[in-house]
């Protein structure tokens, strides 16, 4: 006898009549659904005609939905010979409202929605996935969720953020990995980065309202929201692992898949074979992380989809893309042509974590490969110039070293990469992230280091990006611990880092220099937009002038001088050649840090730096 049929999932569950799509692709998940034919209650929502994996788990069906279908809830009926099931898809009218891209006025701020803030203690430990809550423990659920974030809105937008990064949202894993740990903590994945449903909001950290309040919250105080997504990969408990939609859904089964080589640089080569790059488009991270495979063309459509719908009902601004290089190129130029369709304004940031420039080149919008393909990132990370300056702020090594070691992982070194880059004043530059050892986490690092580093992130070209609770002197060493929660959001925590009352005198000094940074940044076009003239480079000292165009915006912020001395134990005087910048005989400059005022002779203006210190000079 055939079995019933059950409906467990209709993918999308949702779309919007405005919508630049000529169809969806629906995709129905249960059991028992061969042979079924589908229909539809109503008008406005016409159905093709359905195909159905050879297991019966899952039926693909083409909508195409009417510009005056009527709102609400559609009724799907799938019947077979053995009996009918129902699913609903929900037609909306319009997409949630954004505020628009991001771009170089920002400043982004990278939250794990786990390990920021409690606002909602009811989700702590959920019905459905108890057991793995325990803020005590590293790799545990530690209470952070939706609440959370918009109760502390008010902290960010003091601190001068203007883009909220939230890792992933996906439902993860209920239940704790049943044989994978490390350091004896199990593997659990409070991150968000396991997905076993790409549709579904992890209950620790909300409920869909909840997204829609922080959203809807965050724009009104003027905050833009980026969302974290995974085409490369899904969680080791997906259900798709036990029966995909599709023969190729994924590279390989669990029992039989090549491993990922991490061998980037080879996908750059014109040289290298197709069979030479397959472990490293087709390799499972760590051999447990099912890699999909974007060129089955269900597979192919269903992520493209998937990233509009989370942008179309909640709202967000920009899309930060995990794991880039290890997807084939010509998935994301299909990935980014439907993306800008529906939503022109819609910004773009890819991950490809290496410190080198021609790799990281290679995935910038504007510039087609070898290959003859743009991979259409609007914004990448610089993990190149990150290196410099975690090599010399943290570390204390020279800012650009001489002789036959010049350029090797210093900021000199990084810059001088530039021009390999399409536009890049658009690369993202950070100190930190969630992958990567705490800055006051590493050997040698202090305050000081800390606060020379944030001078140049701020003043330098790019959009910075800052990590939770960095702003405060939060520390911790490798993965899990660079996760620790920022103190004063959890129930027990000995201080609230949120006030200045919770603060030690040098974390409030540190805060207060990240504010303060942020409002030059803010109020100086300069900062934002500003050509880059390096006037000296030498050792642990270097300078440069960020200059705004037309030259008449120069005073009113178009015009800063940024000076730094990295030696830790001495003083620094730099003369410094101003004649290209034509700047006034006589001008006076204010440094925005200390109040101080210098006269710039031109053409030389000399200026006396104290050991791990910087000036940033004004008009």
């Amino acid at each position: 006898m055939d079995p019933t049929p059950q409906i467990n999932a209709i993918e999308p569950p949702s779309w919007w009549r405005q919508t630049a799509q000529k169809s969806l692709r629906l995709l129905l998940r249960g059991a028992g659904l061969t042979g079924a034919s589908v229909t539809v209650s109503g008008a406005g929502l016409r159905l093709g005609k359905p195909r159905v994996s050879a297991d019966g788990s899952a039926l693909f069906v083409e909508a195409t939905l009417a510009k005056d279908a009527p709102l609400g809830a559609h009724t799907l009926t799938v019947t077979t010979r053995a009996g009918t099931t129902t699913a609903r898809f929900t037609v909306l009218d319009r997409p949630a409202p954004r505020l628009g891209g991001v771009n170089n006025d920002d400043v982004l701020y990278l939250i794990l929605p786990d390990r920021f803030c409690d606002g909602d203690p009811k989700n702590n430990d959920p019905e459905k996935s108890k057991g793995i809550y325990n803020p005590k423990r590293p790799r545990h659920y530690h209470g952070g969720d939706l609440a959370g974030i918009r109760k502390k809105l008010p902290y960010l937008k003091d601190l001068g953020v203007t883009t909220l990064w939230l890792t992933p949202l996906y439902d993860n894993a209920d239940f704790q990995h049943p044989t994978l740990a490390w350091a004896g903590e199990p593997a659990i994945d409070y991150h968000g980065y396991g997905a076993v449903d790409f549709y579904g909001l992890e209950e620790h950290f909300g409920t869909p309202d909840d997204l829609h309040a922080l959203v809807s919250e965050a724009h009104r105080l003027g905050l833009k929201l980026m969302l974290d997504q995974v085409a490369n990969h899904c969680g080791p408990f997906h259900p798709w692992v036990k029966t995909p939609p599709t023969p190729t859904w994924f590279h390989g089964t669990p029992e039989k898949h090549l491993d990922c080589d991490w061998n980037v640089v080879n996908l750059l080569s014109p040289h290298a074979t197709q069979a030479s790059k397959r472990a490293t488009l087709e390799g499972w991270f760590a051999g447990i992380l099912p890699d999909l495979n974007q060129s089955d063309p269900e597979c192919r459509r269903y992520l493209i989809q998937n990233a509009l719908w989370w942008v179309g009902v909640y709202g967000f601004d920009a899309i930060r893309q995990d794991t880039v290089p290890y997807v084939a190129r010509d998935f994301w130029r299909d990935w980014h042509a439907a993306l800008r369709a529906e939503f022109p304004e819609l910004t773009t940031l890819g991950e490809v974590n290496l410190p080198d420039a021609a790799v990281n080149a290679f995935y910038q919008r504007g510039k087609r490969g070898f290959d003859g393909i743009d991979a259409g990132f609007d914004l990448l990370y610089d993990f190149p110039l990150e290196s410099g300056m975690i090599a010399a702020f943290a570390h204390g090594e020279p800012l650009q070293r001489l002789g036959f070691t010049a350029g090797s992982s210093d900021i000199a070194g990084a810059l001088a990469h530039d021009s390999l880059y399409p536009n890049p004043d658009s690369l993202v530059t950070f100190l930190g992230l969630h992958d990567t050892t705490r800055f006051l986490g590493r050997k040698g690092a202090t305050l000081a280091g800390l606060k020379l580093g944030a001078t140049f992130l701020f003043t330098s070209r790019g959009i910075p990006l800052w990590y939770y609770g960095d702003e405060v002197g939060l520390s911790g060493g490798d993965d899990p611990d660079n996760r620790r929660h920022f103190p004063g959001g959890f129930p027990g925590d000995k201080a609230n880092k949120f006030t200045p009352e919770g603060r030690t005198q040098a974390e409030e000094d540190l805060f207060q220099h990240i504010k303060k940074l942020t409002h030059l940044r803010a109020t100086h076009p300069a900062l934002r937009h500003g050509s880059t003239h390096v006037l000296y480079a030498q050792g642990q000292h270097y300078a440069y002038a960020r200059v705004d165009s037309p030259p008449s915006d120069r005073g009113r912020g178009g015009f800063v001088l940024v000076a730094l001395n990295n030696d830790s134990e001495k003083p620094a005087t730099l003369t410094l050649d101003l004649t290209e910048l034509k700047l006034p005989v006589g001008t006076r400059l204010t440094d925005a840090l200390t109040g101080t005022i210098v006269t710039a002779a031109n053409p030389t203006l000399i200026l006396t730096l104290a050991p791990r210190s910087a000036q940033v000079l004004v008009r």
